[in-house]
């Protein structure tokens, strides 16, 4: 069964999410969503379909990993529930549908960038001088060839505890 993939990088910790085959919903088990959208019922996510606003707990194993670790999908979670990460923000790559993979490096400058640009919008206050931290949900070599995917969800997370409640415009 083909893979398609994702990265997740979170401060010195990265893992890479593995998503099998073409199912992208949520399937059995899957998040629920309210009318206006938001995660009410918590349950297996794909990363393709997080949304501004969501909020997530990190792939099992992302721990104990010491390099890159594989995982289905997230676990979304309502916000009022303690979480690890908000995803706070989606910018896409400029790459063409039939542009080449510019290389992990160049996917990590283009994301931490853009995300950067964006924390304070969401949070009301810069990066600098939030107590969370910056990470994102980002194209690999296979996503980007075989599901033309050009787009990072940029998170944030708060290093060694969960997080209670959403984080718009805390100003924290």
């Amino acid at each position: 069964m083909p893979g398609y993939g994702r990265r997740v990088r979170v401060g010195n910790r990265h893992v890479s999410v593995l998503l099998l085959g073409v199912v992208l919903s949520t399937g059995c088990g899957g998040a629920e969503r309210s009318e206006g959208g938001a995660v009410t019922t918590g349950g297996d996510a794909s990363t393709f379909k997080l949304r501004v606003g969501d909020c997530f707990n990190d792939p099992e194993g992302l721990a104990e990993s010491k390099g890159p670790a594989e995982a289905a999908t997230v676990v979304a979670v309502p916000c009022t529930k303690s979480h690890d990460n908000e995803v706070f923000a989606r910018v896409r790559h400029p790459g063409s549908a039939d542009a080449r993979f510019p290389g992990a490096k160049t996917i990590e400058s283009f994301w931490t960038e853009k995300c950067g640009q964006r924390f304070e919008g969401y949070v009301g206050r810069t990066l600098e001088d939030s107590r969370f931290s910056l990470g994102a949900l980002f194209p690999t070599k296979d996503s980007w060839g075989l599901k033309d995917d050009r787009t990072s969800s940029c998170m944030l997370y708060q290093e060694g505890t969960k997080i209670n409640g959403s984080k718009k415009g805390t100003r924290k």
